[in-house]
């Protein structure tokens, strides 16, 4: 079983704010929570609901969680037998002979700015992946895609190369 290596972005800030995001998750659902067994212990409620509303209550607390985590694991992973592609709630592996070429292009946005220039994988056959991971060229004000990871340019730069050398010298995978 090979291990997968996290090939982009190499920062770790998307963990820090995903804390924030986490405890908004779980005060939100104590205060809701706590409000549903509030109303219900009323002698009024029906004993169904005393059930119903904490359940509730907690499925959209692992949901919660569930999307964080997605959200968290965004990136490009590389092992010795392939590259795995993640989003928030996809992934893709394609094995390294599955590859045929690694490309920079923009990314396929409809609407809005300009989009920024983002990583393709182009495999043998099939469509083209996108990747999550953009190149950072400065918008604030509008964000082209939700999903997408903006990294500075040398960072972009060398992600690409190390994702170039890993297809055209199979010794310099990981294992």
């Amino acid at each position: 079983m090979s291990t997968w290596v996290r090939v982009a972005p190499r920062s770790n800030l998307r963990y820090f704010a995903g804390v924030p995001m986490l405890l908004f998750g779980v005060v939100f659902t104590a205060v809701i929570t706590d409000g549903i067994v509030d109303s219900l212990s009323h002698p009024t409620a029906r004993p169904a609901m005393r059930v119903l509303g904490p359940v509730v209550a907690y499925s959209f607390l692992t949901a919660w969680f569930a999307v964080l985590w997605g959200i968290m694991r965004t990136g490009l992973y590389a092992s010795g037998t392939g590259l795995r592609v993640r989003s928030e709630l996809w992934r893709r592996t394609l094995r390294w002979d599955e590859i045929d070429q690694v490309e920079v292009a923009r990314a396929d946005e409809r609407f809005g700015p300009p989009a920024r220039y983002t990583i393709w994988i182009v495999p043998t056959r099939g469509r083209v992946v996108e990747t999550p991971i953009q190149r950072d060229d400065g918008w604030r004000l509008f964000r082209p895609r939700s999903n997408a990871i903006p990294v500075p340019a040398d960072e972009f730069a060398e992600t690409v190369a190390t994702l170039r050398t890993y297809l055209s010298r199979p010794d310099t995978r990981p294992p």
